[in-house]
């Protein structure tokens, strides 16, 4: 099921978020390990490590409009207990494919990956905007590295082998990539700015370079905006 593309992956993660909202977690306290696990199969099976993110995505989304209370940061704190500390590995070894000596070649394959970072940014996103959690206090560096690592990421020298338009399609999803970060970044340096205030001179700068090379096409437009 998680492997599925398309149409057919977005409905499913939606039913599967309305029997969450009903049943997590105490009808489906096993739902956070099943996902960790299929979430494991980086390398074996990518289509499937981004259906489990974008399932992941669609359960956790909804903690951005929540109102916070007790129950909401009960079942925040259980998710990111679970699910924490396999997301920061995964972002790790996907940020591999696309830098460093593992780094692939194919458009396809590297379309996908692109696509899995995008909303593992957009998972932290959702875990992270309440309150500042224990783990990723912790973890920041990790992640701040992590973050800084895709808004220096350029799309051109990327190793494309094949298809005009997966280099095309590569292109836009770095750029969308950057725009989650900056919003990532920004919620960080409004939310929790004593944590945050020595990462803040590093992606000033990334940030100030990005907006200095970046086109005036239009699918630039989102991260000129943020900027």
């Amino acid at each position: 099921m998680l492997s599925v593309a398309g149409n057919i992956q977005s409905q499913l993660s939606e039913a599967i978020s309305t029997i969450w909202r009903e049943d997590f977690p105490e009808k489906w306290p096993n739902l956070i390990p099943e996902l960790v696990q299929r979430m494991a199969q980086l390398g074996a099976d990518l289509n499937m490590v981004h259906g489990v993110l974008y399932t992941a995505h669609t359960l956790f989304k909804r903690y951005r409009h929540e109102c916070a209370g007790p129950d909401l940061y009960r079942e925040m704190k259980l998710v990111i207990g679970q699910f924490g500390a396999p997301l920061t590995e995964l972002a790790k070894n996907l940020l591999a494919l696309v830098i460093g000596a593992n780094q692939i070649s194919d458009a396809s394959r590297l379309t996908t990956v692109l696509q899995c970072l995008l909303l593992v940014c957009k998972i932290f996103l959702s875990l992270n905007c309440q309150d500042l959690p224990e783990f990723f206090e912790d973890n920041m560096q990790d992640w701040m590295t992590f973050f800084r690592s895709l808004l220096q990421l350029n799309a051109s020298t990327l190793n494309l082998t094949n298809g005009t338009d997966e280099n095309n399609n590569a292109t836009v999803l770095v750029e969308q990539i950057k725009s989650q970060i900056c919003d990532n970044a920004s919620l960080y340096a409004s939310k929790y700015e004593p944590e945050f205030a020595s990462y803040l001179p590093g992606f000033v700068t990334d940030v100030w370079e990005m907006l200095l090379g970046t086109s005036a096409q239009t699918k630039y437009d989102l991260v000129s905006i943020i900027i």
